[in-house]
């Protein structure tokens, strides 16, 4: 088994490092900038509000946002490696019912993590948990590189005879020092001055009540209200308060044999306040599902849609369908599953200006956004440890966030948000094995994008893929390691005379090594090394990732 295990490390590392060492062909630049460990412009996705219930049958599921062949039109998703010690399964706060403490510290970076619950289950639960990590450190004559990210929540729950009700908050802040220029370079730019130090906060809360009952046929309802408060740095501030019904019942509608019918309501409504200078943008969303499973001895298939309706402060009201479907062979040895989803937002762009400090301004896009995309995949399960899945996904959209490397107003690592009206097909193909020793993971995706107006999809590599492997020896030690590969990519640079520039961003792979020591059920301690070929890593053009990073940790269990 050991052989075996080695054996397929080497054949998918091996041939990805050799690749890594060939030479970099990307144009160099003179600036003297030093990133510590991961930075990406990344902003917060918070505009979206959860839309669609989905065709799972799990209600924790069911109301799933439906639309994520593309990134948010301000959010960029790319994360190659986690700053978390590694486990064949979950996190244990995921699966014991335990206090649990972790703290790692590495050579630039921290992490935390403390969690405290009641331990045994009763009828007023409890619990509350807080994560935090951060790069820090110093380069001369720059701000400060340092991203600290906090995040802290608590639950309340109690049991009744007839309904469970829940309340629940969270409070999650950022802080950013930005990095990529002098002190002295824009002395009187007064935004320049404040992107040292950039603040981010959400804070939100929920109550959750949901009617008790073991008989299937019995009427189940959900109730649930939320509300956002979202502070930025500049004190433009936005609230938000929602509030959802959703019921379902198993009924006997169609005169039909072998159909398990599981109609389902679910209602819910959005309210925005905005503190800015733009239109306020206020709606709500009716979404309805109807789900009916055919049965049979060879095969059953699932379908479901729903209808969004949604309706703006300026009177318009649209009509968007969602409509999903699953086909499983029995023994369920393979799955065909197929998707197809149209969406319209309202929103406002102005709350979230400059909450990042590597974005100079946003090109603002329309305050009504679409999208609409066609996905189906068949997913398979012919052997006991070996699940793949394999598929496409076509969309289009109206605005696609791109970033633009621009000199003329801000450093090189500054970037304005150009949106353009995109067309996607995606084509994918996942593969996972595991056992109680070995686990095996694969991922590989391929973007085609065709955009209407800008010449490139500015920095979306063409292929990104990755591959997970761990395993654990002597019920002690669980090593693995990780491989990202990320394909070519083009950035545009805008020149002082206003001219762009074409760059030609060369592949890069990200390696990574994990080594964690499991002392007793309650102790462990880890070792994660990230970026071991050692290379500057330009996901985004002047906006590198240097040398090898490492963090060490314990986590406990009491």
């Amino acid at each position: 088994m050991k052989r075996y295990s080695l054996l397929i490390i080497l054949f998918f590392i091996i041939p990805i490092i050799n690749y890594a060492q060939k030479t970099d062909t990307t144009e160099k630049y003179d600036e003297r900038v030093i990133v510590v460990g991961e930075y990406k412009p990344e902003l917060p996705d918070l505009a979206k509000p959860v839309l669609q219930p989905t065709l799972e049958e799990e209600k924790i599921d069911k109301r799933q946002l439906q639309y994520s062949i593309f990134p948010h039109p301000i959010f960029i998703t790319y994360t190659p490696s986690t700053l978390q010690p590694i486990k064949l399964g979950k996190e244990p706060i995921d699966h014991i019912n335990s206090n649990y403490a972790k703290f790692g510290i590495g050579n630039k970076m921290a992490e935390w993590h403390l969690s405290i619950a009641n331990s045994i289950k009763t009828k007023t639960n409890y619990g509350v948990s807080y994560d935090g990590n951060g790069f820090y450190g110093k380069i001369s004559n720059y701000g400060n590189p340092n991203h600290w990210e906090h995040d802290i929540n608590g639950y309340v729950e109690w049991i009744k005879n007839k309904f469970t009700l829940i309340l629940s908050a969270g409070y999650q802040a950022k802080i950013i020092h930005y990095y990529g220029f002098k002190q002295s370079e824009y002395p009187n730019d007064t935004l320049t001055k404040k992107d040292y130090l950039q603040r981010y906060n959400l804070m939100n809360f929920n109550f959750n009540a949901v009617t008790n009952t073991t008989n299937s046929n019995d009427l189940k309802q959900e109730y649930n209200i939320t509300g956002t408060f979202v502070p930025t740095y500049l004190k433009n501030s936005e609230y938000r308060i929602g509030a959802s019904a959703n019921i379902y019942q198993n009924v006997k509608w169609l005169p039909l044999k072998n159909i398990i019918q599981t109609p389902e309501i679910f209602l819910k409504y959005n309210h925005y306040f905005e503190d800015n200078t733009l239109d306020k943008y206020n709606f709500g969303v009716l979404n309805t599902l109807l789900s009916y499973q055919l049965q049979d001895k060879i095969w059953s298939l699932k379908l479901g849609a729903t209808i969004d309706v949604i309706a703006d402060s300026v009177g318009k009201v649209r009509v968007f369908p969602y409509i999903a479907g699953k086909l499983i062979f029995v023994p369920e040895i393979f799955e065909l599953h197929a998707r197809y989803g149209s969406f319209t937002d309202v929103y406002s762009l102005d709350s979230l200006y400059h909450v990042n400090p590597f974005v100079h301004q946003y090109i603002k896009p329309n305050p009504v956004i679409w999208r609409q995309y066609f996905s189906g995949s068949l997913v398979s399960t012919l052997f006991d440890h070996l699940h793949f899945e394999i598929g496409a996904v076509y969309g289009q959209t109206n605005e696609y966030a791109y970033y633009v490397n621009d000199v003329v107003f801000r450093p090189y690592t500054r970037f304005n948000v150009l949106y353009d009206t995109t067309t996607a097909l995606i084509p994918f193909a996942n593969v996972k094995y595991y056992d109680d020793k070995l686990n095996i993971n694969f991922k590989i995706k391929y973007n085609y994008l065709e955009t209407l107006s800008e010449d490139k999809p500015w920095h979306v590599p063409n292929i990104i893929s990755t591959f997970d492997i761990r395993y654990l020896f002597a019920n002690k030690f669980l090593v693995g390691t990780d491989v990202s590969f990320i394909g070519k990519r083009y950035a545009c640079q805008i020149k002082p005379d206003f001219t762009t520039e074409t760059i030609e961003l060369s592949p890069f792979v990200d390696w990574n090594a994990h080594v964690e020591y499991l002392f007793n059920k309650s102790l462990s301690f880890y070792l994660n090394v990230y970026n071991l070929l050692s290379k500057p890593q330009y996901y985004y053009w002047h906006l590198p990732s240097y040398k090898i990073n490492f963090i060490a940790g314990v986590t406990y269990n009491f």
